[in-house]
């Protein structure tokens, strides 16, 4: 008789809030390694720079998986009206195995709506 070993494959997401300099988020996601879904923040309105920098970080994370990542992406917009988001990302968040938080930038909103987030 041999031990039975499961091994369960973790469903992880790795939160941002996107700004307009995204070199913090590509710097965090050079360190991951793997597979998982990237969770972007943002406002419901982008003005064109925002919309620059959400199309430069998906070319950059499609790169990532062009080298082996197995990363998706996926963007939450919020009407930044906290009694409305807060419940909204909690309930986003709770399909995740695994939630790795990081706060790189972006608007203070979004800062402080995944550290709430992050304490539940």
């Amino acid at each position: 008789m041999f031990p039975l070993r499961l091994k369960f494959k973790l469903n992880a997401a790795h939160i941002f809030p996107l700004g307009y300099d995204i070199s913090g988020i590509e710097m965090m996601l050079s360190g991951i390694s793997g597979e998982g879904t990237v969770v972007l923040l943002m406002p419901a309105k982008l003005d064109e720079r925002a919309k620059a920098s959400l199309d430069s970080l998906k070319a950059f994370i499609s790169g990532m998986n062009a080298r082996g990542s197995k990363l998706d992406v996926r963007e939450l917009f919020f009407s930044l009206v906290p009694e409305k988001d807060l419940p909204a990302l909690i309930a986003e968040l709770s399909r995740y195995d695994e939630r790795n938080f990081y706060s790189t930038g972006g608007m203070r909103y979004f800062s402080f709506l995944i550290y709430y987030a992050a304490s539940f």
